[in-house]
C-alpha cells in the first residue's frame, strides 16, 4: 500500500476523534470583496560614447499595458472567486557603432547596426467555486486555470567591412530572425469531499493581541468569547483590506479597535507602541497558520498543454573587390515545433489540521493520483504526503518538525521502461529569542532519494546553528526622549 493512502487512513482515523475548541468552533463570516486595476507604463533611454576612432549609440523604448480583476465571496456555505488579467508588453531596442583604425598606408573600418523588437502578452484566469449544499459536510468543488503567452520578437542587423590597403574590399552583410511562441495552458479539477478545513488563524491572532495588550497595561478586562470569534473574523479578512486600500492596516487596525471598544475591553485608543507590536509575527519563523479541521475526498484533474513556437531566419552577404562585386550570398530557413499533451488524472485526498491549545498545531496532507490518460505513461501512480508539527511560545521559543515525502511510479509507453521516482525530506527547527537580547536557532535537515539523480541513491543531511547576542546598545538625546536601553519581552501565548 503506498505510503499516502495509510496516511489517509490515519487522517480519517484521527479525524473521528477530534473534538471541539476555540479554534474548531470558528466560523467563516459572510462577505465579499472585489478589486480591479489597470496599468501603464513607458520608459525611453539612450546612450552615446564616442570622440575617438569608436563611436557607439543606442536607443530603447518599452512600455506595457495591463488590467487585472478580482472578486471573491466567501462563507460558510461555500467560496466563489474569479481572478484574471491582461497584459501587453512591447519594447524596441536600437545601436550603431562604428570602428575605425587607421595603421600606416591602412584603412579598415566596421559599421554596425543593430535593431531588436519584441511584442508580447499574456493573459490568466482562474475560477474556483466550493459548495457545502446539505448539513452534512459534503463538498463540491470545480476549479479552472488557463493562461496563454504569446510573443513575437524581431532581430535586424547591417554589417558593413571597409579595408583598403594595397587593394579595395567592401563586405556588406545583412541577417533577420523572426521568433513566434504562442503558448496555451489550461486545467480543471472536480472534487467531491467530505469534512470541513478552515483557516482559524485568526483566534491566535486575537489571543495574542489580548496577551501583548494586557501586558502592555491596555485592556480593562480579558476579550468575551464573542469578541474573541469577531476579532478573528476580522483577521480572515486581513488581505481583503488591501485590495481596497493602497495601505489597508490603518483601515484594519480601525475597525479592530472598533470591536474592542464594543467589548467594553479597550476604554481608550491605542497607541502606536500597541498597534506596531501587535503586528509583529510570534517569532522568526512569521505567521503562525491555524488550519482547524479535516477532509477525504476524490478529485478529477484534466490539463491540456500546447505549444507552438515558429522560427524563420535570413542571411545575406555582398562583397565588392576594388569595386567589382563578387556574387551575392543568400541563406534562409525556417522551423516549426507544435507540442501539445493531455492528462488526466484521478484520486484521493486527505488533509488533516488540528489545533492543540493555543500554541500547538499539527498539520497533514496526503493525495494520490492515478493517470487516466497521459501521454507516455500506460499505467503509475503518483503520491505526496506530509506531516508537520509547530509548537510556539510566541516572542521567545518556537519548534519546527516536518516530515515530506513524494514518490512517482510510472510504466512508460512503448516499452520505454519504468520511472520509480522517490524524496523523503525529515527537517527540525528549534529556535529561542529574547527581544533585544539573544537569537539562537539550530535546524536539522536530511533528505533521501532514489531516481532523481545520476546515482540510483542519494542522501544529503545538514546541521545548522546560529546564534546571535546583543553585549551592549543604547540610545541617548538628553532633552529629547529617554534614554533607550534593550530590553526583554514577556512571555505571548
Amino acid at each position: 500500500m503506498p505510503l499516502a493512502t495509510r496516511v489517509l487512513a490515519v487522517l480519517i482515523l484521527v479525524s473521528t476523534s477530534a473534538r471541539a475548541d476555540e479554534f474548531s468552533d470558528f466560523r467563516i463570516p459572510d462577505h465579499f470583496t472585489h478589486s480591479a486595476v489597470a496599468s501603464l507604463s513607458g520608459r525611453t533611454a539612450g546612450s552615446d560614447d564616442g570622440g575617438g576612432p569608436s563611436e557607439r549609440s543606442s536607443r530603447s523604448r518599452n512600455g506595457s499595458l495591463g488590467i487585472g480583476g478580482f472578486w471573491l465571496h466567501d462563507s460558510e456555505r461555500g467560496l466563489t472567486s474569479f481572478n484574471g488579467s491582461v497584459r501587453a508588453i512591447g519594447d524596441r531596442t536600437g545601436s550603431h557603432t562604428q570602428d575605425v583604425s587607421m595603421p600606416p598606408g591602412a584603412y579598415h573600418e566596421v559599421r554596425l547596426a543593430q535593431d531588436l523588437e519584441d511584442v508580447g502578452g499574456i493573459a490568466t484566469l482562474s475560477i474556483v467555486a466550493r459548495r457545502y449544499p446539505w448539513s452534512v459536510p459534503v463538498s463540491l468543488e470545480a476549479a479552472i486555470d488557463g493562461i496563454t503567452v504569446q510573443d513575437e520578437r524581431w532581430e535586424r542587423s547591417q554589417r558593413a567591412f571597409v579595408d583598403q590597403d594595397s587593394n579595395s574590399s567592401v563586405v556588406h552583410q545583412t541577417s533577420s530572425e523572426r521568433d513566434i511562441q504562442n503558448q496555451y495552458f489550461a486545467q480543471g479539477t472536480l472534487t467531491l469531499g467530505y469534512g470541513r478545513v478552515r483557516d482559524a488563524s485568526g483566534i491566535y491572532s486575537a489571543r495574542l493581541l489580548e496577551r501583548r495588550l494586557t501586558n502592555q497595561g491596555v485592556l480593562a478586562h480579558p476579550l468575551s468569547p464573542a469578541a474573541v470569534q469577531k476579532i478573528a473574523a476580522l483577521y480572515y479578512m486581513t488581505s481583503d483590506f488591501r485590495l481596497v486600500h493602497d495601505r489597508g492596516d490603518k483601515y484594519f487596525w480601525q475597525e479592530l479597535e472598533r470591536l474592542l471598544r464594543e467589548d467594553g475591553a479597550l476604554p481608550e485608543g491605542l497607541d502606536a507602541y500597541a498597534v506596531i507590536h501587535g503586528l509583529e509575527p510570534p517569532s522568526p519563523l512569521g505567521p503562525f497558520f491555524r488550519q482547524s479541521g479535516w477532509s477525504v475526498g476524490v478529485s478529477l484533474s484534466a490539463r491540456h498543454d500546447h505549444d507552438v513556437r515558429r522560427s524563420t531566419a535570413s542571411f545575406g552577404e555582398v562583397d565588392f573587390f576594388n569595386g567589382v562585386p563578387v556574387g551575392p550570398i543568400e541563406f534562409h530557413d525556417s522551423i516549426r515545433a507544435d507540442d501539445e499533451m493531455n492528462t488526466v488524472w484521478l484520486g484521493p485526498t486527505g488533509r488533516f489540521h488540528r489545533a492543540i491549545g493555543v500554541r500547538t498545531q499539527v498539520d497533514a496532507l496526503a493525495d494520490v493520483s492515478l493517470p487516466l490518460k497521459a501521454e507516455f505513461v500506460s499505467r503509475g501512480v503518483q503520491e505526496n504526503s506530509s506531516l508537520a508539527v509547530t509548537w510556539i511560545v510566541a516572542d521567545r521559543w518556537y519548534a519546527l518538525g516536518r516530515a515530506e515525502h513524494t514518490r512517482i511510479s510510472e510504466t512508460l509507453k512503448s516499452h520505454a521502461g519504468t520511472v520509480d521516482q522517490w524524496l523523503t525530506v525529515l527537517g527540525a527547527t528549534l529556535g529561542y529569542a529574547v527581544e533585544d537580547r539573544v537569537t539562537i536557532e539550530l535546524d536539522a535537515t536530511d533528505s533521501q532519494s532514489r531516481g532523481l539523480t545520476f546515482e540510483p541513491y542519494d542522501r544529503q543531511g545538514e546541521i545548522r546553528l546560529a546564534v546571535g547576542y546583543r553585549l551592549t546598545s543604547g540610545l541617548s538625546a538628553p532633552g529629547l526622549l529617554q534614554h533607550q536601553r534593550p530590553t526583554m519581552a514577556g512571555f505571548g501565548p
